[in-house]
Parts: C-alpha cells; sequence; structure tokens
C-alpha cells in the first residue's frame, strides 16, 4: 500500500504550537493525520539514512527551521509560508516513493500514525479558498498558477500562467503568459500597497515577500529557486482573493491586462 496525495488541508494551535492537518489517501483508503514542524524534522533524518541527498529531487528539503525567539510561530504569515513548503515537501517525497520502495514504506508509517477525526481548522491554505472563491462575472482572471521558471543568465524568470474560467477555450483572454522577475513582484507589492493604503482590510491580506540578498543566498540554487516559486505563486494568489486588487490597474498591468 503506498502512499498516493497527502496535502496539508489546514493547521491549529494548540498551546501556542502549530499542529499541520494532512489528508492522505492510497488506492484503498483515506484519512487524516496532525503533525508538528518537529515530526517532519524526525522524518526528514530517516528519510537521509536510507536515501542519499544527492537524490532528492528539487524542493524536496524541509523550509528552514527559524527560532522562537526572533520569529512568533504561530503567526499567520509564518504559518501559511511554512505550509505551503511543507505542502511542498510531501508531493515531492510521494515523488520520490515511486522508485524507492524504502522511501514509501517510511512516508506510510509517517503518515499512518497520529490519525485524527477531521475537523475544520483555525486556518485554511490560499490554494483551499480560491478554489471555492465565487469570482465576479465580468473577471479579467480567475486562476493564476507559477508551475514553471527559467535562467537567464544570472537571474530567474517566473512564468505566470493565467486563465478567465468565464472565456471559451481558444477564446481571447481565456489563457495567457507572462514573465516576471523576483523584482518585478517587488515593486507590484510596493504599488498596490500605495494605492490600496485607503484599504487597510485588503493590504492585511497580503502574503508578506521576503527579500535574501546574493552575498547570503545563492538565488540560482535549485531548491531556492523551487521555494521562492512557491511563495510567489500564493502571494499572486492571495491577491486574487481580494476584488479591489483584481480591479486595480496596476495589478492588471502585471499580468498583462491594458
Amino acid at each position: 500500500m503506498n502512499i498516493e496525495t497527502a496535502h496539508i488541508i489546514g493547521t491549529k494551535v494548540v498551546e501556542e504550537v502549530v499542529h499541520f492537518v494532512i489528508s492522505v489517501s492510497t488506492a484503498e483508503k483515506e484519512w487524516c493525520t496532525v503533525k508538528r514542524y518537529s515530526n517532519f524534522e524526525v522524518f526528514h533524518d530517516l528519510l537521509l539514512t536510507i536515501i542519499d541527498v544527492s537524490e532528492l529531487p528539487v524542493g524536496c528539503v524541509l523550509p528552514g527551521k527559524r527560532f522562537k525567539i526572533w520569529y512568533n510561530h504561530s503567526d499567520r504569515d509564518f504559518v501559511e509560508e511554512r505550509t505551503l513548503l511543507l505542502d511542498h515537501y510531501l508531493t515531492r517525497v510521494i515523488q520520490l516513493s515511486g522508485t524507492h520502495s524504502a522511501v514509501a514504506d517510511l512516508l506510510l508509517g509517517f503518515l499512518s500514525t497520529d490519525a485524527i477525526v477531521i475537523e475544520l481548522p483555525t486556518h485554511i491554505p490560499i490554494k483551499q479558498r480560491l478554489a471555492t472563491h465565487a469570482f465576479p462575472e465580468d473577471a479579467e482572471v480567475t486562476d493564476i498558477q507559477i508551475n514553471a521558471t527559467r535562467v537567464v543568465n544570472d537571474h530567474v524568470l517566473y512564468q505566470v500562467d493565467c486563465a478567465n474560467s468565464f472565456r471559451e477555450s481558444g477564446e481571447e483572454g481565456h489563457e495567457w503568459t507572462v514573465l516576471k522577475r523576483f523584482q518585478q513582484f517587488l515593486d507590484l507589492d510596493q504599488v498596490l500597497r500605495a494605492s490600496l493604503s485607503h484599504r487597510p482590510e485588503v493590504v492585511s491580506q497580503f502574503f508578506p515577500l521576503e527579500r535574501h540578498f546574493k552575498i547570503f543566498q545563492d538565488h540560482l540554487d535549485p531548491h531556492f529557486i523551487e521555494h521562492r516559486r512557491i511563495l510567489l505563486q500564493n502571494y499572486i494568489q492571495t491577491l486574487l482573493l481580494q476584488e479591489p486588487v483584481t480591479m486595480n490597474e496596476h495589478f492588471l498591468n502585471f499580468i498583462g491586462i491594458s
């Protein structure tokens, strides 16, 4: 019995500790389990005892440990970022388990413990909210994904795939793509915060973008690129849930709509 899917569908904070609620499925059954970040650390250490780090697929690394003395681990934005990266980590481990039976057994054991009866989590990931979001019929865009990147010389381009479900396949404006650098996301964030400063309830929902300077971080490292791609996708999808943003000229210009 192998794990086919495993996704973090929400989180709960219990006594200042974040617990990740994971929906798991095999070909035979489905269940939910709950894990702390420390549980993922133990699992990853065990994973590295049966497979060499060089065999790990891109993105199959845990988000960095951040100490509570400097970070509030129950902060909304911190939880959102860690949820995204741990969910992506599980996806990559499942891919790896398809070709390594020992990894498959280890993963099954990890996700089979701490089974729970599912209750409504206190925090719902953006992609879950986006799936049920009701867009107005005059919306210019209803979905944005960043599924690919391109390295050009010394910088990375992120492929922003846009779609409008209200338009027919093949019709102009149904699907299109724009390429953006990380700095362009930062510029968008700055101008949106300024132009919507009179709507603090909207701006407060923005997912923060964190700059990493090249002197400390290799921006062309495949794992770094993959993590940044996931976080940028979450950022732009968070904006997509805010109608004042989707009607904003700066946002529309960013996604290629004049």
